[in-house]
This record gives C-alpha cells, sequence and structure tokens, in this order.
C-alpha cells in the first residue's frame, strides 16, 4: 500500500563549496498528502469549548463616539475588573446597545456555528470560569442541540466569580475531554479569554499536560488586555491554533476558521524524526507551517531529533526550517540527514514514510551560488519574525532605541515582501514607541500574530 503522505526535503542551495569549512544550509521538510482526502477519513471531535464569563466579557464594546455620547448622558463610570480599571455603565439605550455588542454576546453566536458544525459521531462540552469553572454541558453527543441551546440560553445568568482563573476553566475542560477520550479522535479544548489570568505557571503546566495525552487547545484573545505571549505558548505547546480577535465581530469567525480547520484534518499526530549525519549540527529548528514557531531547544540522542508536526490541516499542512551546520567534505554528493515522518489516520495502525536530504559539494563556484528562491523566502520570513520578537522583548525591558531599530527594519523588510499591512503595524508601534516609550497593547499582538502567519500566503 502505498504511502498517503509525502516527504518534501528542499536545501536552500544545490551545493556548497567543497573543502570549505562549516557551511550553514536550511532545509524545508514539507508535508503532503498523496490521496485526496474524502468523508471516510474524517476524524471524530472531542471538544471542550472554554469561555471566559468574567464581567469584563459582559460589557458593550464601544466606538468612541458611543462612548462619548454616554459620557454627556452620565451613564459612564470606572470600576476594576480582572485586576485592570475599565469603565461601567449604569444604562444603555437600546440602540446604542444592538450597535455595540458585549463579547459575551458573539460568543453565543459563534456557539450556533459550532453546533452547525457538529456530527453525530462527535463529543462537545462547554465549561464557563471566572474565579471558579462550572461545568454548563457535560461531554454531549453531537447531535444534541437541545443542549447547546439551552447553554446559549443560560450563559448570561452564569455567575463564576469576578477574577480569571484560566486554569481552573482549561482544568475542567480537560477532565471533560478525557471522560470521551479516544485515541482515534481529534481531542481538542478552544479557550477564550478578554483578560490576564491568575496564576499563569498553572496555565503553562496544564497546556505541558495536554500535550503529553495528545490534547491539543487551541485560544483565542479578545481585545487589547491579555496576555498573548502565554495564549500563544499555550497554542503552539500542545498544537492547537492561536486566533486574535481584535473586536466582539471577529469572534464567530475566527470560531468558524477553527472548526473548518479541524474538520479538515485526517492526519494526526504526525512527529518527523531527523537522524544527522557525522559532523551535521543542527542549529536551529522552526515550524513555519501553518504558523512560524520555535521550536527552541530540541533534545538530541544517538544525532536523532524528534520534531512534533502537529495535526496535519489540508489548507495548511505542516512544514519545518531546520538550520543546520554542515562540515567540509571533498566534492562529491553527501546524505546530511535521514527523515522519517510517521502519522496516525483514520482505522489504521501509525504508518511512516522517509526521505534523504542530500547535499552536494562542489568546487563549482557558480553551482555553490545559487539558491532556492522558495527556501530562501521561508528563511527570510522567519527572519522577519525574530526580529519582530526581539524587538517587542527589547521594548518590554525597556530598551527603546534597540527596539525602536528593530521594528523600522522589520517594517521595510515587511515592505520589500509586499505585506504593507504589516509593515504598517511595525511602524506604527516604532512611533509609538519614540513618542511614548512603550508600544501599544493592540499593537503588539497585531504584531504577534500576524507575523506568525507570515509563511501561510507562500505558494505550495
Amino acid at each position: 500500500m502505498p504511502n498517503e503522505l509525502a516527504l518534501r526535503v528542499q536545501p536552500n542551495t544545490p551545493a556548497v563549496p567543497a573543502d570549505s569549512g562549516m557551511r550553514l544550509v536550511y532545509l524545508l521538510v514539507g508535508v503532503s498528502p498523496t490521496v485526496p482526502v474524502g468523508q471516510n477519513m474524517e476524524l471524530p471531535l472531542n471538544l471542550a469549548i472554554v469561555i471566559d464569563k468574567s464581567e469584563s466579557m459582559t460589557i458593550p464594546v464601544l466606538s468612541q463616539e458611543q462612548f462619548a455620547q454616554l459620557q454627556r448622558m452620565g451613564q459612564v463610570k470606572e470600576v476594576v475588573s480582572d485586576g485592570i480599571p475599565v469603565w461601567s455603565f449604569r444604562k444603555i439605550p437600546d440602540e446604542i446597545r444592538r450597535a455595540a455588542p458585549s463579547n459575551l454576546e458573539m460568543v453565543k453566536q459563534a456557539l450556533y456555528a459550532v453546533g452547525s458544525n457538529l456530527e453525530a459521531h462527535d463529543r462537545w462540552s462547554v465549561i464557563a470560569f471566572a474565579s471558579r469553572a462550572v461545568v454548563l454541558a457535560a461531554a454531549q453527543n453531537g447531535s444534541n442541540q437541545h443542549a447547546l441551546q439551552a447553554v446559549i440560553d443560560n450563559l448570561d445568568s452564569v455567575a463564576v466569580g469576578d477574577e480569571t482563573n484560566m486554569a481552573e476553566g482549561i482544568g475542567a475542560g480537560l477532565g471533560e475531554v478525557q471522560k470521551a477520550f479516544g485515541s482515534g479522535a481529534l481531542n481538542r479544548l478552544i479557550v477564550l479569554t478578554d483578560g490576564y489570568t491568575l496564576n499563569p505557571d498553572q496555565v503553562v503546566a496544564l497546556a505541558s499536560r495536554a500535550a503529553a495525552q495528545s490534547i491539543s487547545i487551541s485560544t483565542m484573545g479578545i481585545g487589547s488586555d491579555f496576555n498573548e505571549n502565554l495564549l500563544v505558548a499555550i497554542a503552539d505547546k500542545s498544537g492547537g491554533n492561536a486566533y486574535f480577535a481584535r473586536q466582539p465581530k471577529d469572534i464567530p469567525p475566527a470560531f468558524q476558521q477553527e472548526m473548518s480547520a479541524v474538520a479538515s484534518i485526517s492526519f494526526h499526530h504526525l512527529e518527523l524524526a531527523v537522524k544527522l549525519a557525522s559532523g551535521v549540527e543542527l542549529r536551529r529548528a522552526h515550524l513555519v507551517r501553518p504558523v512560524i514557531s520555535d521550536l527552541g531547544q530540541l533534545p538530541l540522542e544517538n544525532r536523532q531529533v524528534n520534531i512534533p508536526m502537529r495535526d496535519l490541516e489540508t489548507e495548511n499542512p505542516p512544514a519545518a526550517l531546520l538550520e543546520l551546520l554542515v562540515p567540509a567534505r571533498p566534492a562529491g554528493s553527501y546524505r546530511i540527514a535521514e527523515l522519517n515522518l510517521s502519522y496516525e489516520m483514520p482505522g489504521a495502525a501509525r504508518q511512516s514514510v522517509a526521505a534523504a536530504a542530500m547535499l552536494e559539494y562542489t568546487a563549482d563556484a557558480a553551482h555553490a551560488a545559487q539558491m532556492d528562491a522558495q527556501v530562501m523566502n521561508f528563511v527570510e520570513r522567519v527572519s522577519v519574525s525574530k526580529l519582530q520578537t526581539r524587538a517587542l522583548s527589547e521594548a518590554a525591558a525597556g530598551d527603546i532605541p534597540a527596539a525602536t531599530t528593530k521594528l523600522r527594519q522589520a517594517a521595510t523588510r515587511l515592505l520589500q515582501m509586499g505585506e504593507a499591512e504589516m509593515a504598517g503595524a511595525a511602524e506604527r508601534e516604532a512611533n509609538n514607541l519614540e513618542r511614548q516609550g512603550q508600544v501599544s497593547a493592540e499593537g503588539a499582538k497585531e504584531i504577534k500574530y500576524a507575523t506568525r502567519r507570515l509563511t501561510q500566503r507562500l505558494d505550495r
């Protein structure tokens, strides 16, 4: 039986100079299906939806004009919610409320869309959390639309405290997923919040536990007052997706994007084993699809590293970019690494497909100077992503000149790539740093989330 997945291994250059010392070589490793993905390959979904129900989620999100109108009416006061000052409203006229929904109202709309995407073989649950967590619907059959309607109808009245303790919600969500856990299912949480959480270390520990149990956590940060670094780390650690909903109206499309991505998965638990040839060193590794994610220091044992490649979303099949240092060798063709991809699919034992990474050493300088444009495009976008990540870290640490310089360098390079919108965001935050000594909360999130997707539009 032929393999259902194929490995494509592309070095950034067809050759390196012979006998010239250590050389840096980039290796792009892509995965793609070799067979059409049909309904008979769909995986059942075991989903827990974990909703922040703190007070800030219920407050209408107003435009500046609507806010000013309420101030003139004497309906605005400042209170503390989720540990931060927020505006509270004594009374909002119906015509303004209809034009300014709260985050929670848009979550309820998104839940309707979730219901329309569920099949009878799926399982779902809903958890609300703030200071504590409450299971609103425990492990239900996918066809139980009445239970979902009851959750939507009663969500406004749920009382779970005044603070935001995401660990409570994630812990309860994992408990519900484990009730219906199956190795042949997609076991997943969707967690959404609009605030900073208590006990972030507990949240990270739960994400690690989920990853060890093959449970993915997708996160959705809403507005501008949440910890984007934490939400992205949760998603990356567990193999989920991370979304930024700037406004309430962005919540239903983000939910739909997640449900569509999950519905397209037929191959899951992909893992790439890379066996390095003698003398070859792995300097760095990034996932570059479905998003850019730094894999950090990977353990090396017997010259082999194992790279988690997430699940395969049909519209965004996974790919990794490896930075390798290769030793000097005489002219000739050499194997620099052996690669083996293992994966799971419905109704079959774990499968694998292998490939070899070959590199030519040459005395022909012109041949060695050639570059693969596609691979170098990935390299450049990863480089810009790292540049902006360092800029945000330096801004947070108070090194304003260094952060400003890096943001402007990133803006220039983004423009050269044709990414005008992202370039504009980087330039705006460089200006904010110069004028105010800090980046804006919304701007930092826009940069964080947008640059992770820089590789999604590259030709496959």
